[in-house]
């Protein structure tokens, strides 16, 4: 009996997580989908990223430069190989300097606080979105 709680558990464990897994991809495309309206205000967001939407304090990189570094913490392929070793370059002097190695969710609340994505950036949030897709 208790082998048979216990694999129910897991299972219903293992369910919980998918459909949190579902919730977090959900709430990400809406947001990307947002996100291509260049009018966007932070209230539209999520509220775990409203609060540095459009505030200007980036100064380390540029959006470019964080689309990379997503892509680099994400394993995900990057159209401009010397960018992205310029960028590893700069993210493990980071680590080495701070200790702090970034994350992919740190990393998009900086990527967001150079605000509404402009037509010209749009390929970018592409790949930003492929990144949490």
């Amino acid at each position: 009996a208790q082998q048979s709680v216990r694999q129910l558990q897991s299972k219903l464990q293992q369910a919980q997580q998918q459909w949190l897994q579902q919730q977090n991809t959900q709430e990400f495309a809406a947001m990307f989908e947002l996100l291509q309206d260049p009018t966007v205000s932070a209230e539209q967001l999520p509220a775990a990223y409203r609060d540095v939407f459009a505030k200007q304090q980036e100064q380390q990189f540029s959006r470019e430069q964080l689309t990379l570094a997503l892509e680099i913490v994400t394993d995900m392929p990057s159209p401009d190989q010397a960018a992205r070793q310029q960028v590893q370059l700069l993210l493990l002097s980071d680590k080495h300097n701070q200790g702090v190695a970034l994350d992919k969710h740190s990393l998009l609340r900086r990527w967001l606080q150079f605000g509404a994505v402009q037509a010209k950036e749009l390929p970018l949030l592409q790949r930003v979105k492929a990144v949490f897709a």
